[in-house]
């Protein structure tokens, strides 16, 4: 990352699956990480409780977009609630630059689909129909 004096915009970035093209999507979240804890109690008679670090948590990737064709995407979530056909894909979200230069990218590890789901269709709204795609994943990291 560049040294920049004020904070980077969050609404240009592109999401790509397994190195193949970009996918176009609305809005991305999941990408954090909790470090759990487990107490252990010490002392003797006067006993206070340590926070030991576990384990790395994290949370499903959701990624949201118009409803639009895309066969690749669509067969490969097919293929796991149908099929119970299950192929990770590794995942790199980039942030860009005006010049689509990427600022920070985080590689999601080991992603499968968990959920999908459609917005409400309803003839009264003119509204996009929105997908929401959940995606399981083994970890990220900073790249």
């Amino acid at each position: 990352m560049s040294s920049q004096s004020y904070p980077y915009t969050s609404y240009y970035f592109k999401v790509t699956f397994d190195g193949d093209k970009a996918i176009g999507f609305q809005s991305v979240t999941g990408l954090d990480v909790t470090l759990d804890t487990e107490d252990f109690l010490a002392g003797g008679e006067n006993r206070f409780t340590y926070k030991l670090p576990k384990q790395a948590s994290y949370s499903n990737l959701v990624l949201k977009r118009g409803l639009v064709d895309n066969e690749d995407l669509i067969n490969w979530c097919k293929d796991a609630f149908y099929n119970q056909k299950i192929e990770l894909k590794d995942i790199v979200i980039s942030l860009l630059k005006d010049d689509k230069t990427p600022i920070a990218s985080w590689k999601v590890i080991n992603a499968y689909p968990k959920k999908w789901s459609l917005s409400e269709l309803n003839a009264q709204n003119n509204a996009i129909a929105i997908e929401t795609l959940e995606l399981q994943y083994q970890y990220f990291e900073f790249v």
